[in-house]
């Protein structure tokens, strides 16, 4: 069945059984030649990647050789793949790297300062492996370091990211570096208790999982039996068993995203009752008042459709 838009795919949090909100919920899960398969509300709505993208842009620094240059190992290419909440360990990695550049000092980030993303931390600054591994990039070109922000986020002329240096072998070799990265480090990517950490750690190495702000989550799901059956490639077809899916949530809400990523899993069956039993606490998310008591319940009200294949990029 191919599917039009949908303006019904919700999930919605309800009080004592009246509904209080409706979460629009826009999703996409596509094949590694970008066909659309399945889709949830509008696939083709346009938002900004946001963190999501730092996968990809970490490619963008593997590219310049920064990574063998300066010795970053794995869990050094998951840290500059993160979001994460600066515990001891993450700060710790971000000074090592950075001892690691040369001229390189802790005044020259540009990432800025934000809340903890831990509860568990208490910190001003949070001091991000991402920019450290774009200066690291930035001191291999022989680029100042000033204005590297502006310069990584630049777009040619045709509007795509500029970040095409190597063949395709070797982006493919890095690509898999970063996937092996953030699937064997993925402390390093998110944090205690955080639900990028607690699914890549569910799921093994069957997926790579990154939280963008605003309600933005991508998944790169490595090629199974699962997947096979869901893309319809052949087992001697690797790369058309491989999928990736994007989610956004229209009001933008992080608990939500959460429950809308593991649905929309557990319905097209990424993943096992086991894996799906260790991250039922985001899944089965529950309204509680400060005492505790479970006030509402958390619904998801869409079904997965279809689609035809259309080419998405």
């Amino acid at each position: 069945m191919t599917k039009s838009t949908r303006t019904e795919d919700y999930i919605i949090t309800d009080r004592g059984g009246i509904v209080e909100n409706r979460h629009a919920v826009h999703a996409a899960i596509v094949d590694a030649a970008g066909r659309l398969l399945y889709s949830v509300g509008n696939p083709t709505r346009i938002t900004l990647a946001r963190s999501t993208a730092k996968p990809a842009q970490a490619l963008a620094i593997l590219e310049t050789g920064a990574a063998e240059r300066f010795q970053f190992d794995d869990a050094d290419v998951a840290l500059m793949c993160a979001s994460h909440s600066s515990e001891d360990r993450h700060v710790a990695r971000s000074r090592s790297m950075l001892a690691r550049v040369p001229g390189l000092q802790e005044s020259d980030l540009r990432c800025g300062g934000h809340p903890p993303l831990s509860d568990e931390v208490n910190r001003a600054w949070l001091r991000s492996g991402f920019h450290v591994g774009m200066l690291a990039g930035a001191a291999v070109l022989g680029a100042p370091f000033e204005g590297y922000e502006r310069k990584a986020a630049s777009v040619d002329s045709g509007g795509s990211i500029g970040t095409k240096v190597a063949g395709t072998d070797e982006r493919t070799r890095k690509m898999a570096r970063i996937f092996h990265a953030m699937s064997d480090y993925p402390e390093m990517a998110g944090g205690e208790g955080r639900f990028c950490t607690l699914f890549m750690q569910a799921y093994g190495r069957g997926l790579i999982g990154k939280l963008g702000a605003d309600g933005c989550y991508g998944v790169a799901i490595r090629a199974s039996e699962q997947t096979a059956q869901l893309s319809g490639g052949g087992r001697g077809n690797a790369e058309s068993q491989v999928l990736g899916l994007a989610v956004k949530i229209e009001d933008g809400s992080i608990e939500i995203l959460y429950v809308a990523v593991m649905e929309i899993l557990k319905q097209r069956g990424i993943g096992n009752p086991e894996v799906w039993g260790k991250l039922s606490y985001f899944h089965h998310l529950e309204q509680r008042n400060t005492m505790g008591v479970v006030t509402g319940r958390v619904t998801p009200v869409f079904e997965i459709s279809e689609n035809s294949g259309v080419q998405m990029f």
